[in-house]
């Protein structure tokens, strides 16, 4: 497994699976030999858990949910001949927040959030119960929550969605005075401030939305200063900053836009690089999303703001990124939609 995080740390990707792989199999056969040796089962759900997560990440929805319904088999009473611990009970928590992100993945958007609702049910009890609270459990029951809202406020509805946002920020808020230079705290405050504004937005409150905007982008910024190169945070900061152009056109000032949203272009542009025959993963399909939506929203502000070529252009290139992801994934309904609101807007230019 060590091995296996080295050759991931050094971006071998490949090898570092195909070795977390054959570590996995390793450890589920010395289990046969050690049936009650609770290190041994802990160790071997860990890695478990962590093949669901890479395989996930690498694209493989089915192998990820497949290497997930391993951990409650491995981690069970019967087995073990005893209660399992807190930690071992926050293991499988983690393992259905991955299998809900599978799910996500997946497009099976209504078993994903009545996982999410069952993982963050879980991860609440242990964590309310530990004193002084696992701060590091208390993150991941946090960003359970997060991803609970995402998933809600896209597929489903606004108030659900901010319910659900409003138990994930007090959590971060306490852990961000406890640890005020913690960057994963910061950029998950970001991505639920960014998220609360685009719900503000959509129930028409614009003030309140970009102020939320705002405030999301003054802690992604605060977090990219000592962590440039991360491409998480780049990709968040660049999303907030097309959000934030897109209220400020609709709020008259259409002018300032435009300029907000080629920056947010560029950096996404940067981000994706020119490799067009890169794996489209779960992560790289949502960036290149975005980077569409982004296009639409400049194309949108220059129009607003009178300026017709870039409009034009910047359409045209919203257009051949949501048909080249139209051709990866048809069935795809957010794809399919955004390349027909794109094809009209450029029809009214002409």
């Amino acid at each position: 497994l060590l091995l296996s995080d080295i050759l991931a740390s050094e971006g071998k990707a490949a090898e570092s699976l195909a070795m977390l792989k054959e570590a996995t199999g390793h450890l589920q056969q010395g289990l046969e030999a050690e049936s009650t040796n609770r290190l041994a089962r802990f160790e071997c759900a860990r890695a478990w858990l962590e093949l669901g997560i890479r395989s996930r990440e690498n694209g493989d929805a089915a192998e990820a949910l497949a290497a997930l319904d391993k951990l409650p088999l491995v981690l069970n009473t019967k087995e073990l001949g005893a209660d399992l611990l807190n930690e071992e009970r926050f293991a499988l928590a983690r393992g259905k927040f991955q299998r809900a992100l599978a799910q996500r993945d997946s497009g099976r958007f209504e078993e994903s959030v009545a996982t999410l609702i069952e993982a963050a049910q879980e991860m609440g009890q242990l964590v309310m119960g530990t004193s002084p609270r696992n701060q590091d459990q208390a993150l991941a029951l946090a960003e359970t929550y997060t991803v609970l809202a995402e998933v809600i406020g896209t597929h489903f509805g606004t108030a659900d969605a901010k319910e659900a946002h409003n138990q994930a920020v007090p959590i971060l808020l306490e852990l961000s005075r406890l640890h005020p230079e913690w960057a994963e705290v910061k950029y998950l405050l970001a991505r639920n401030y960014g998220a609360i504004g685009s719900l503000d937005r959509d129930a028409g409150n614009s003030s309140e939305a970009s102020k939320k905007t705002q405030d999301a982008i003054e802690f992604i910024n605060e977090v990219l200063a000592d962590n440039k190169e991360n491409a998480r945070y780049t990709f968040l900061l660049a999303k907030l900053r097309g959000e934030y152009a897109e209220m400020i056109a609709d709020m008259g000032k259409a002018k300032d836009a435009v300029p907000i949203a080629r920056q947010a272009v560029s950096a996404l542009e940067s981000l994706l690089g020119t490799d067009a025959a890169a794996r489209l993963t779960p992560e790289r399909k949502s960036w290149e999303m975005q980077l569409a939506q982004l296009y639409g929203v400049l194309g949108h502000s220059s129009e607003t703001a009178g300026q017709k070529d870039l409009a034009k252009s910047s359409f045209t290139s919203a257009a051949a990124h949501w048909e080249k992801l139209a051709a990866a994934n048809a069935a795809d309904e957010t794809v399919q939609q955004g390349l027909i609101w794109t094809k009209n807007r450029l029809e009214k230019l002409k």
